[in-house]
């Protein structure tokens, strides 16, 4: 059987529950040697690692990563020392051992409060024919040298598997060794690493290629002279770096995303859908506001349709990064909005006060100066309130218009049969904090076709 990142973090979760399980007396119930090892097995670059660091964040426990690629005997068992012992009245030598380097490691995480935590022995089936007896034997006994692993530590394990295209290095371990650890073979999952980049806000142009190029997400190929190896580790990496490259004013180019992909065929491909990413909203301007505010303009869509994929979402960019801007900037002014409120009707309230108050809305802050430069009002706090009703009407209108502005651009996208560009602006909308509050606050059915057409184009696949 294959797991699932997603199906392998409900497992691991599971057998930690059965690990630290304790009695009456606080005391484990399973001995360390019940506490049998948790080996993931898969390809490069799925988030086997990821998946247990993100375990060990979760759950608040102690975690040590050591990669065995770089461990030799010594390393991992300590370094021998010549003790001496009495025995029938002669004096004896003995070899003992310094304390383990993984070991001290995770007695410095004990020393700083962590009692209970993961052990990860990452490219554990790469390690030196040598160290594999010496790993044998811990993960039975739980002991290197003369150092034992502290109880509420589990040891987890990662590798990939024997003889793999993208690392040949890789062994196939005895039915001995095998036998000690709970195995689970893990594979790649293109739907789950669709929901992963989306919760975790992946570049949208990433999102983008990958909802339009699902086959792209996981790639290993080898040619004459290398191997061609694309990740979900290679999407995550390049979303970081393109926000930093972007954040910093510098040019994304084809060679910093060569650096990233190493197939020329995706790298030409995401390229030309970035370029598209940033058009020029001036060369634009007509079409874009066509496709904000008129419906049924069948020669504009037929026009558009007959683009390149990667123009019709540059060009379609546009339009979105306006209606996102609209909806961050009306997201902010609401909620300050009935922030301001509470301060008005509050016992402490000060018009002086709100005026020299920088979470005061500018929209509000200059029709609460006209109150205050007139002066003439008996009850200033009552105009302030009808003030501030005034503006919150005028946000809620700016809101109503924004949403039907959203429904003329969805419907259009609808038009141009693109299922999977439709998919990622209603993913866009359903993932961000400003979009969910802003729909909140106008009741329309903007989604009730859209919804039933995504369920039904997902059942059919």
């Amino acid at each position: 059987m294959k797991y699932s990142i997603k199906t392998a973090n409900k497992e691991i979760k599971n057998a930690l529950s059965q690990y630290y399980q304790k009695d009456d007396n606080g005391k484990y119930i399973l001995g360390p040697w019940n506490m049998l090892p948790i080996y993931l097995i898969g390809p490069a670059g799925i988030g086997k690692t990821k998946t247990v660091m993100d375990i060990a964040k979760e759950l608040r426990l102690g975690f040590v990563s050591y990669s065995l690629v770089h461990h030799t005997r010594q390393t991992l068992m300590g370094l021998p020392i010549i003790t001496t012992f009495p025995f029938d009245g002669k004096e004896y030598t003995d070899t003992e051992y310094t304390l383990s380097e993984v070991l001290g490691a995770v007695y410095k995480q004990v020393e700083q409060g962590h009692k209970e935590g993961i052990l990860l022995l990452d490219e554990a089936n790469c390690c030196m024919e040598t160290v594999q007896p010496i790993l044998l034997s811990f993960l039975q006994t739980k002991v290197l040298g003369n150092s034992k692993l502290p109880d509420g530590w589990v040891i987890m394990l990662c590798g990939n598997p024997p003889r793999s295209i993208y690392n040949q290095n890789a062994r196939t371990w005895d039915g001995a060794l095998m036998d000690r650890l709970r195995v689970m073979e893990i594979e790649t999952n293109h739907q789950e690493f669709m929901e992963y980049i989306s919760a975790k806000e992946l570049h949208p142009v990433v999102r983008c290629y990958l909802m339009m190029k699902t086959e792209d997400a996981y790639i290993c190929s080898k040619s004459d002279k290398e191997i061609n190896l694309v990740t979900y580790r290679t999407w995550e990496n390049l979303s970081d770096s393109i926000y930093d490259y972007e954040r910093l004013g510098l040019e994304v180019t084809k060679a910093f995303i060569n650096q990233f992909i190493k197939e020329d065929r995706v790298v030409n491909a995401f390229y030309e859908l970035y370029g598209c990413s940033n058009l020029n909203d001036l060369d634009y301007a007509e079409l874009t506001n066509s496709l904000l505010t008129h419906k049924d303009n069948y020669d504009l869509m037929k026009n558009l349709k007959d683009k390149p994929v990667s123009v019709i979402y540059g060009i379609s960019n546009l339009c979105f990064r306006k209606l996102d801007e609209r909806a961050d900037e009306l997201y902010n002014l609401h909620s300050s909005l009935l922030v301001v409120k509470d301060k008005i009707l509050g016992e402490n309230y000060n018009l002086e006060g709100l005026l020299s108050d920088e979470t005061v809305p500018a929209e509000l802050k200059q029709e609460l100066r006209d109150i205050w430069s007139q002066a003439i009002f008996s009850n200033m706090k009552q105009e302030c309130i009808k003030t501030h009703n005034k503006v919150m009407e005028s946000c809620k209108r700016s809101i109503a218009k924004l949403v039907d502005k959203v429904e003329c651009f969805i419907s259009n996208i609808d038009k141009l049969d693109n299922f999977m560009l439709m998919t990622f602006y209603i993913s866009s909308i359903q993932r961000s904090k400003a979009w969910i509050y802003v729909m909140s606050k106008v009741k329309h059915p903007i989604f009730d076709g859209v919804e039933k057409k995504l369920e039904q184009e997902k059942q059919a696949s």
